[in-house]
């Protein structure tokens, strides 16, 4: 499993962001060591980059599924955040529903995005998540300093992929950019050849 926030035990190591304040966060899908500050405002604006790219129509409904993971915490943190003062309306299911945000992390969409990919029968689609690009480990950390409450989950996650993250701490990061340009290039595939009526049945 990634690392969880690990304490750095050597005294007076300067935040590798700021260079003023103390370090005391490391993750093992990043190497770099950050104080608390720094680690909650760059995960922010991950998370904001990441909502952004949805390109989110106001005056929409938009839920999310709470499950009350870390996940799902900051993914309605995000979107309260950054949608909260418009006039799209955001909902919170308990249940699946088209459309709805999902409280995966990087682990888990990289783990069902490498199963559809190896399933030939299955069109790779990604689970629709504005977290996705941030670890559970670092989901629970930025609730934690957030004072958002949760319940610890452990990640479903690819074995594989796993150990060759502990090797090569920008491995989550890099396969999900890929399944991302994987699923857009098959989505542009199905859109130049639309599959006959025949074909569907």
């Amino acid at each position: 499993m990634i690392s969880a926030n690990q304490k750095i035990d050597h005294s007076k190591t300067l935040c590798t962001k700021c260079r003023t304040r103390e370090a005391t966060l490391s993750f093992s899908i990043d190497p770099k060591t950050l104080c608390n500050r720094c680690f909650a405002e760059g995960l922010e604006r991950r998370l904001r980059a990441r909502l952004r790219a949805f390109n989110l129509s106001a005056q929409t409904l938009i839920k999310y599924l709470d499950d009350k993971s870390a996940a799902a915490a900051a993914t309605a943190f995000i979107l309260h955040l950054m949608l909260g003062k418009t006039q799209t309306h955001i909902k919170r299911v308990t249940h699946v529903e088209p459309e709805t945000f999902l409280p995966l992390s990087i682990e888990e969409v990289t783990a069902e995005g490498l199963r559809a990919f190896l399933d030939q029968n299955v069109p790779l689609s990604l689970p629709r998540s504005a977290v996705a690009n941030a670890s559970m480990p670092e989901l629970e950390m930025f609730c934690t300093l957030k004072g958002l409450s949760y319940t610890p989950r452990h990640p479903h996650q690819n074995r594989f992929l796993e150990e060759i993250q502990l090797k090569y701490p920008q491995t989550y990061f890099s396969t999900l950019a890929s399944l991302e340009q994987l699923e857009r290039n098959t989505q542009k595939v199905k859109s130049r050849h639309p599959r006959s009526k025949k074909e569907q049945l």
